[in-house]
């Protein structure tokens, strides 16, 4: 659908988005597989850490690997410890990364997300600048013009909803992007 010089347009507005302000906080991106009945699912890539793809079946699923991720590379730091069911309060510590220890910086500019992108084939970029009050703050990128910022993960929801919505709306396909 895209000709060759708005594919490399598309990849070069998209890599720039992701490396502005790189590595002062951790980005991640996000390619969203399939949306249907509010049920997301997709990936989730850390550029601040790992190039291995995460599987993510909602939302949810979406915040609480991206917690891992930044637990285990301790970036951004939480300001307060976690709690339990029990009443006490630990330090997590993730195995997310445990059975793979190749730690990789890939340029996206090679990445097979990025190059792949079309209008099939939908990312966005989160980049959590702080972790305070027991949630994340940051940006989320939808490309090199549509930066919003959040406060939550409960508003990085709702805009990725808002945000899966509005993609669907412009597809005549609603189950698959």
């Amino acid at each position: 659908m895209y000709d060759e010089k708005t594919r490399e347009k598309l990849i070069r507005e998209t890599a720039e988005s992701i490396y502005q302000y790189y590595p002062m906080a951790c980005k991640m991106v996000i390619c969203f597989l399939s949306y249907n009945n509010r049920k997301v699912s997709g990936y989730v890539k850390s550029v601040y850490y790992d190039n291995r793809p995460f599987y993510f079946e909602g939302l949810d699923h979406l915040l609480l690997l991206m917690e891992d991720i930044m637990d285990t590379t301790d970036y951004p730091q939480v300001t307060v410890d976690y709690h339990n069911l029990k009443g006490k309060t630990f330090k997590r510590q993730s195995d997310i990364f445990k059975a793979y220890d190749d730690r990789k910086m890939v340029s996206l500019f090679e990445d097979e997300e990025i190059k792949d992108a079309g209008p099939k084939k939908k990312i966005a970029c989160v980049q959590v600048i702080s972790r305070k009050n027991s949630s994340i703050q940051g940006e989320l990128s939808i490309n090199a013009k549509v930066k919003v910022f959040f406060r939550s993960g409960i508003e990085l929801m709702q805009l990725l909803y808002e945000l899966m919505e509005d993609w669907q709306r412009e597809t005549s396909e609603p189950e698959e992007l």
